[in-house]
């Protein structure tokens, strides 16, 4: 071991043996320096500066203390580094361990987020089904009503309109039998005639206003221009027939429907049988939640405020009223009468 030549030489010092002493010396300086042991090798260089100053050989013993303090800031340099060393695999071992749990951490969020949003899509759905299904049977209930509603109506149409009517011609028929003069039978029986086509016009508009493939506008406009084409030609009257391009995309319900053409059929036989008018315009528009039906002629005219216009126009408005839409009628003598009816379209 290089300490043991070490302290040999230190021995043979003291006897003052320098030949000796310095061959332990090298022997030491050998080991240690093959070593590369810089703890022995600055206690080496200690030991001889120690030996130089007892012998007053200051220069030797300088110089081996410059020895001494350059392997020994070695010896701290080379601790430093390894405490250094040390302190990064901690630093690193320190860092992956925090990283591990970070993320885990990191999981055990995202887990629970997945898990909330999971949960909250459930009850989202759970809810929304819920809704739907409340809406879907609400509108079941609201069909149903609707239905019944309708029903009702044709129900009373029918005994009002058609049932009053079939009532008259079987009382006009039962007087038509006991009828012997000829002239009021022929009365009697174009009285029959009038009502039979009445009632045949009823129940075939009631047909028409249910008939689902004529909820759309097209066919209820391509069913008031054959009206007025009849009627007015009839009765020598030009006219014509317009519409907004929108219009044709709007659906109307039976009762709108229905009350609608009914309406514009009163119009026409009323220009066609009391106006005397020669020209008439037909016209129909859209604002954003009202359908506007305009009907105009150069007729007679008449004044509202007098005129005893029966079941007609008071029906006209009625039927308007019912719809939650609006009947207005402007006449002028000698110029003319414009008819405005609005309902809304939703």
């Amino acid at each position: 071991m290089p300490v043991y030549y070490t302290q040999a030489a230190r021995i043979f010092g003291a006897y003052s043996n320098e030949s000796d002493m310095q061959s332990y010396y090298d022997t030491a300086f050998a080991l240690m320096n093959k070593s590369n042991n810089t703890t022995q090798l600055a206690e080496y260089f200690a030991t001889r500066a120690d030996y130089f100053s007892a012998i007053g050989d200051y220069k030797n013993a300088y110089d081996n203390y410059l020895q001494h303090i350059q392997y020994k800031d070695a010896t701290i340099n080379e601790d430093v580094k390894k405490t250094v060393a040390q302190l990064e695999v901690q630093f690193e071992s320190q860092k992956k361990n925090a990283q591990l749990q970070t993320e885990k951490a990191t999981k055990a969020r995202q887990a629970l987020y997945y898990n909330i949003v999971l949960s909250l899509l459930i009850v989202g759905l759970v809810i929304a089904l819920f809704f739907f299904n409340r809406y879907k049977y609400r509108k079941q209930l609201e069909q149903k009503n609707l239905l019944l509603a309708e029903r009702n109506r044709i129900s009373a149409e029918l005994h009002d309109e058609v049932g009053s009517s079939l009532s008259a011609i079987n009382l006009m028929s039962h007087a038509a039998l006991q009828q012997k003069d000829e002239e009021k039978l022929k009365q009697q029986l174009g009285k029959i005639n009038s009502n039979t086509r009445h009632t045949m016009e009823s129940i075939s508009d009631i047909v028409w206003s249910m008939h689902p493939d004529n909820e759309h506008m097209p066919r209820v406009l391509s069913r008031m221009n054959e009206f007025a084409a009849t009627t007015l030609e009839a009765a020598g009257i030009d006219y014509s027939f317009s519409f907004e391009d929108s219009i044709p995309k709007i659906v109307l319900s039976p009762q709108k429907r229905r009350d609608l053409y009914l309406i514009f059929k009163e119009s026409i036989n009323n220009i066609a049988k009391y106006s005397n008018a020669t020209k008439a315009t037909i016209r129909f528009d859209k604002t954003k939640e009202m359908l506007t039906m305009r009907i105009e002629d150069n007729g007679y005219g008449f004044d509202a405020s007098k005129s005893n216009a029966g079941n007609g126009l008071r029906n006209m408005h009625q039927r308007a009223i019912r719809n939650a839409g609006t009947c207005k009628i402007d006449s002028i003598l000698a110029k003319g009468t414009t008819i405005d009816i609005s309902i809304p379209y939703a």
